[in-house]
């Protein structure tokens, strides 16, 4: 790591939620307009398209991965991981395009799209194989909060081309299109304006980057099919509007999971930090305190969904979405973005502190559990059944991380401040629900008043209960 080793995960992490918040509510407003361009149907037919794409940049994020933890330790220079990364990510990139090409070529109908979507796929993939990893190498400086304001910076672009595009009547392929040129503008700008640059890898920074990306690439590709096995099989066993409900749920509720993506990679760099360097302080600590905060916005989001889970799909996608297999997909889903921000940071601090074959059996373990649960839950109770399979198994692979936390450190991880919030977020259900009864909400004005009245009476009441989180929101508002 080539600069200052002494990484504030509080500021790091706030800075990445100030840029996913903003990231979140341009691309939340596009989503908006792809529902209503695309109906319920073309939008899960887009995350159906996108979902294969995901799935296959998986190696690329394990490689991101080990960029990032090799070139955030004691001594290293993180663009010679870059180097080391661009050679094995270029030969993986180079060998998918020449595959489906080859495909196309053999038998046309195979692919089951057209050529101009297979194209726009195609390029979506490889400009972001070369944005995963230029987003990690300036995460190994321990800069993880601007590099995440790089990733946000695409989100924004993104969403505004996609959204010119989708004007201009060129739907799914206008959405990837657009995809592709903000990956192009903004991985021109990391070169020219962060420290991450071209340097060539020796063969021992390659053995190095391979020896934690053979783990990493593995954990990857679990973790990504882990993640999208749901919206799979709800395209195999299900209609598009399933997948579209499933996504657009998924999306309303996102916000809440962005506080685990935010502090998880400062965790992981200074866990890797204090790893890696003889005298550093216990790395434990840091784990502690993010698990006491880390789904305090998602507990509020999922009270919320509680109150009015129709209204607020209905409003925010439109008549289309406003169904009791809509709202149901909301209140579950809730459940499990509560549990997802714990196994983010407790998995990036097991990769931080060298064990990234901890991370590949819990994600091995979980993905074979959730295949089986996710399967048959959805074959009996289609959308539900599938929701209940991904909460089930996402609470197993937490509490594998546990253990494991346990094995190394004697004890498990207990977030005692996590009981203040959802105490906070009773009182705030009440109030919500109330309103909600009371005022008819067939408006975007009154329905933002109610969640407006909701949110400070859920930050209020943790702020009464908790003096931790008073303390931390004296030194905010004290350093503004």
């Amino acid at each position: 790591m080539s600069e200052d080793s002494s990484i504030s995960i509080r500021d790091q992490a706030s800075l990445s939620f100030a840029g996913n918040v903003i990231d979140a509510a341009i691309s939340f407003l596009g989503l908006i307009a792809f529902a209503y361009v695309l109906g319920a149907d073309g939008l899960g037919r887009f995350y159906l398209i996108l979902s294969v794409v995901q799935v296959a940049l998986f190696p690329l994020r394990g490689v991101g991965q080990a960029v990032m933890k090799r070139g955030s330790e004691a001594g290293m220079a993180p663009n010679e991981y870059f180097g080391a990364g661009l050679t094995v990510g270029g030969l993986y990139v180079s060998s998918v395009v020449a595959g489906v090409v080859g495909l196309y070529r053999f038998n046309p109908e195979l692919l089951g799209v057209p050529v101009d979507v297979l194209a726009a796929a195609a390029s979506v993939f490889g400009v972001r194989a070369l944005l995963i990893l230029c987003i990690d190498t300036y995460r190994s400086y321990g800069k993880t909060g601007r590099a995440t304001l790089v990733d946000n910076a695409m989100g924004i672009v993104e969403t505004v081309l996609q959204v010119a595009l989708l004007a201009a009547g060129l739907e799914i392929t206008g959405l990837l299109a657009g995809t592709s040129i903000a990956g192009v503008f903004v991985g021109g700008g990391v070169f020219r304006f962060t420290p991450v640059g071209l340097a060539a890898p020796t063969r021992l920074h390659v053995k190095r980057l391979l020896s934690f990306a053979k783990w990493s690439v593995t954990n990857s590709g679990v973790s990504t099919l882990y993640d999208r096995l749901p919206v799979l099989v709800l395209g195999a066993i299900a209609t598009e509007a399933a997948v579209g409900y499933y996504s657009s749920a998924n999306r309303l509720l996102m916000l809440g999971s962005y506080v685990g993506g935010s502090v998880a990679p400062a965790l992981m760099v200074k866990a890797s930090v204090n790893s890696s360097e003889e005298g550093s302080s216990d790395p434990v600590s840091d784990l502690v305190e993010a698990s006491n905060y880390v789904s305090s916005l998602s507990i509020a989001l999922a009270f919320g969904s509680f109150a009015f889970p129709t209204v607020l799909m209905g409003t925010f996608f439109g008549p289309e979405f406003a169904t009791r297999e809509a709202g149901n997909a909301l209140i579950a889903l809730s459940v499990y973005h509560v549990i997802n921000p714990f196994t983010t940071i407790t998995f990036s601090f097991i990769d931080g502190i060298d064990k990234p074959w901890v991370v590949a059996g819990a994600n091995s373990v979980s993905l074979v559990v959730r295949t089986v649960i996710v399967w048959r839950l959805g074959v009996e109770c289609v959308l539900l059944g599938v929701i209940c399979g991904v909460i089930v198994s996402h609470g197993i692979f937490y509490t594998i991380g546990q253990l494991s936390i346990r094995n190394e450190y004697g004890s498990i991880i207990v977030p005692k401040k996590v009981s203040y919030q959802l105490l906070s977020g009773v009182f705030m259900y009440v109030v919500v629900t109330a309103l909600s009864r009371s005022i008819s909400v067939g408006s975007w004005e009154v329905l933002f008043a109610i969640i407006a009245i909701g949110g400070s009476v859920y930050v209020l009441s943790v702020l009464l209960l908790d003096d931790h989180a008073r303390g931390i929101a004296r030194g905010v508002v004290g350093r503004l």
